[in-house]
């Protein structure tokens, strides 16, 4: 994913053919002894060596005199006479079917004028349809040189065949793929988003892996409008354009981990997860990755799902960290519908799924960080002022003009707030006369980094509603179906109970689980709460949350019917004993001061629950239909 920083370097760089597990198209290799230049232009202190094409064969090595014979210890060795070409110090090495690159170690027995023999074993799991044997240059350890193809086609009985003329490639693979287009997952042809979207990548070039570059085109010839032709771009690693995009400014993720290298270098496997960016173009690689910690879920109607996002900057990596202040909504059509919504400071966001149906969560905003400029070549080292020192700037990549950033205030060596930063071109600077600001000498950055669009695809299902004895209509009837899906109640069998009186234990189960199921670590004081009782953990986290004191220092009395008085009083000290302002007590039965004055006059406030005429009834007791009528409509309404 490196850029070019000159003109010239842009120009080595789209000469690039070699890359990692891929056959190079060689037309001007240089071959020399010492200091030598292979075709990017990179520098070696030892002598190296390269290999002119023959325009035979896809660039084959030809080989003659060659063998391989069976070990009888699961192995096979391999002789190899090849010409045309001179070598130092070469390993060979071979790709498996998962695409795993195993190095061999082995240097040539003899090299002579034009040849090399090698000597070496491979694996008898080696044998299959066809596979295909590489080397690399030993001299540069950290940078694979080349990959030629020395392909071997095996005969389904296991004997060895001839070296093949036309080569096999590897078997298709599936992935998974995504697109962020500025913050905003990208629409396909047929107007869907482009997340999760399943393409069958192909091994175009046959040389036994299929590269993320592959996996692209592929995506572009199956979800945008005139394929690949018209949407995507490569020159070398570097992708020019992507989406439509032409800027330049694009990142790529396999899974939650950015592309170390450029996307022809990088091997993807079958069931792989793929993530494409193109990103703002305010600043160059500043955009942050996002993700849900799901990215796919079934629901039920009325279900309550808490989503949590986090990230890291796309370009300077590191770990996932929680997102903020993001803006939660779903994509339709193509565009972002806000769901009023914003993630706490932990990254969560709960929403309600209360219609069946296909949804996309997504997000957008932005996130503030101090970012190393440098490494995400957001602004690099262009000029020195008239001292000598360094002084940063930033490049266009779509033209490679190049130009000096400088600030109306005086950052010296600290991070630069990357709005306040301006640019004047490399080519109207001089060193000598400038006086329009302070010059950018260091790279660090302060930037308001963009989102790119996190997903969950959310599949909301129709409650079947099983229970017999929860009518059709009736009030309680969403309620009921509410708190199933939620996990809150259960009935038993295809029956509710609607109409059994709720007990204490119930009603603090019933919110206990409405808020979660928290872990409380505290000693039980009640003589009447088994530890092994259902209601054990909700016992302690209602006195833990002030909910309930019992009914005495030592008895919770969790089988007592409960009162509509004790229910709504429940509930509203769940909810943080709210305080209700201009609202008259039209109750006769309610006195003022009494423990259950101010949450019954809350919960009418609310339209929680509503007495009869000027009658609460608050010694009256709770049915379980009743209860669950509360909650949902303290939860949802």
């Amino acid at each position: 994913m490196k850029r070019k920083t000159s003109k010239l370097m842009a120009f080595l760089l789209s000469m690039v053919m070699v890359i990692a597990m891929a056959v190079p198209a060689m037309a001007e290799t240089v071959i020399e002894e010492d200091n030598a230049q292979v075709q990017s232009g990179t520098e070696y202190s030892d002598k190296v060596v390269s290999v002119k094409d023959t325009g035979e064969d896809y660039g084959m090595f030809p080989i003659g005199e060659s063998t391989i014979t069976d070990n009888g210890d699961g192995t096979y060795k391999v002789k190899l006479h090849v010409t045309k070409a001179t070598y130092t110090g070469f390993y060979f090495g071979y790709a498996e079917y998962d695409a795993s690159v195993k190095t061999l170690d082995v240097e040539a027995s003899e090299i002579g004028d034009g040849y090399a023999d090698f000597e070496f074993d491979i694996p008898a799991d080696y044998l299959g349809t066809y596979q295909a044997v590489n080397y690399w240059n030993s001299k540069r350890e950290d940078w694979v040189a080349t990959t030629y193809y020395l392909g071997f086609k095996n005969l389904e009985d296991g004997s060895i065949g001839e070296i093949p003329t036309e080569r096999q490639g590897a078997d298709p693979i599936e992935v998974e793929f995504t697109v962020s287009c500025k913050g905003l997952i990208a629409e396909d042809i047929n107007g869907l988003p482009v997340a999760g979207s399943v393409v069958r990548a192909e091994d175009i070039d046959k040389n036994m892996v299929i590269t993320y570059d592959e996996a692209l085109v592929a995506l572009h010839n199956t979800y945008y409008e005139g394929g690949a032709e018209a949407g995507y771009e490569c020159s070398g690693s570097w992708v020019m354009k992507l989406w439509g995009y032409g800027t330049g400014n694009f990142l790529f993720f396999n899974g939650i981990e950015a592309l170390q290298t450029g996307v022809t270098a990088s091997v993807v496997n079958d069931g792989d997860i793929l993530y494409a960016s193109v990103n703002s173009d305010d600043a160059t690689y500043m955009d942050y990755f996002t993700t849900f910690d799901k990215i796919s879920l079934n629901v039920y109607e009325g279900k309550t799902e808490t989503f949590n996002l986090s990230g890291y900057s796309g370009m300077n990596g590191g770990e996932l960290t929680a997102i903020a202040g993001a803006e939660v909504g779903l994509w339709e059509n193509g565009e972002f519908v806000s769901l009023d919504t914003y993630t706490d400071e932990n990254g969560d966001v709960t929403l309600s799924f209360n219609k069946s149906g296909l949804y996309l969560v997504t997000a957008k905003g932005s996130t503030q960080q101090v970012v190393d400029g440098a490494a995400s070549y957001t602004v690099m080292e262009t000029t020195r002022d008239k001292d000598g020192r360094t002084v940063y700037g930033k490049m266009d990549w779509t033209t490679y003009d190049s130009y000096v950033g400088y600030t109306e205030k005086d950052y010296g060596d600290g991070a630069y707030p990357y709005s306040e930063i301006q640019w004047i071109s490399l080519e109207d600077f001089d060193a000598e006369t400038f006086d329009e600001g302070y010059l950018l000498y260091s790279g660090n950055l302060i930037m308001d980094c963009p989102l790119m669009a996190p997903y969950c695809v959310v599949v909301v299902e129709e409650v079947p509603h099983d229970f017999k004895d929860v009518p059709e209509g009736s009030y309680y009837e969403k309620p009921v179906y509410w708190a199933l899906v939620n996990d809150i109640t259960k009935g038993t069998g295809d029956m509710f109970y609607p109409e059994k009186t709720c007990t204490r234990a119930e009603i603090v189960t019933f919110l206990w689980r409405a808020a979660g199921c928290p872990e409380v670590d505290m000693e039980c004081e009640f003589t009447d709460v088994n530890k092994n009782s259902y209601y054990y953990k909700a016992v302690l986290w209602a006195v833990s949350e002030g909910i309930t004191t019992g009914t005495s220092e030592t008895t919770f009395s969790p089988e007592k019917t409960c009162t509509r008085a004790e229910a709504v009083t429940f509930i509203w000290r769940a909810e943080g004993k709210p305080v209700v302002t201009g609202y008259e007590n039209p109750y006769s039965d309610v006195a003022d001061g009494s423990y259950y004055c101010k949450a019954v006059l809350w919960a009418s406030a609310e339209n929680i629950t509503k007495g009869t005429g000027d009658k609460f009834n608050p010694k009256d007791t709770c049915t379980r239909a009743q209860i669950v009528t509360f909650i949902y409509r303290d939860k949802v309404q």
